[in-house]
């Protein structure tokens, strides 16, 4: 009798033995699964890859796939010419910003927890030379705009009068507008100008693009006396 019980003890010590055992497989293997996850990187970069580049001048980006991170800490970067971001670079939404140099570039996002890092890159680039897109009023920041004073007016304005050109756009639909000075004649980014007093006047231009946003520069100029 005394055999069988301590047959019997010992069947039951090893089933609870084997029920910790797997208990404690079971625990490893599901802490397994989420390191895994996490190190494939298990993340993923949200916003527009394909941007209308005559019409966009910031872009949104967000990261999905954080789940399996306990306490990520998340870092932005970019790589090419004419993409930056000027603030937010450790949020899990980022604002980039497109300056007119911009053609292609990279976004990458990384995520850290602990001794795990995770990232994931995407490819920014233009639609077309012109874009795509439309409606927006903003096309953009005015960095390789300039307008060239080809002829000096003076007042009262004689023949040849203010001659400006614009520079750094190719645009035939451009408009012109003066201030303290009435406009002679233009014709696409050439404008010829007649000041109406001594003193300063601001010349500006306004390039649409198809889709109706536009992108407008303005310089100031002086008029002496031409007595």
């Amino acid at each position: 009798m005394k055999t069988f019980k301590n047959t019997l003890l010992a069947l039951l010590m090893l089933t609870f033995s084997c029920q910790e055992n797997l208990s404690e497989l079971e625990t490893a293997v599901k802490n397994d699964f989420i390191q895994n996850s996490v190190a494939g990187c298990n993340i993923d970069i949200n916003g527009e890859t394909g941007i209308s580049c005559k019409y966009t001048s910031t872009g949104l980006y967000s990261i999905s796939g954080l789940g399996s991170f306990n306490n990520p800490q998340i870092s932005w970067s970019t790589s090419g010419t004419g993409i930056l971001i000027p603030f937010g670079a450790s949020n899990s939404t980022v604002q980039v910003t497109f300056k007119p140099t911009f053609n292609s570039g990279e976004l990458t996002a990384t995520v850290t927890d602990g001794s795990l890092t995770c990232s994931e890159t995407i490819t920014i680039d233009c639609k077309g030379s012109n874009g795509s897109g439309g409606g927006s009023t903003n096309c953009g920041q005015n960095d390789n705009l300039n307008i060239v004073e080809n002829i000096e007016p003076c007042y009262p304005s004689q023949h040849p009068h203010g001659r400006y050109t614009l520079t750094g756009e190719s645009s035939s639909n451009i408009s012109w507008s003066v201030q303290n000075g009435t406009i002679f004649s233009s014709s696409g980014d050439y404008v010829v100008m007649k000041p109406t007093s001594i003193g300063g006047y601001t010349l500006t231009a306004t390039i649409t693009y198809p889709g109706g946003c536009k992108k407008t520069y303005s310089k100031n100029f002086y008029a002496e006396s031409c007595l």
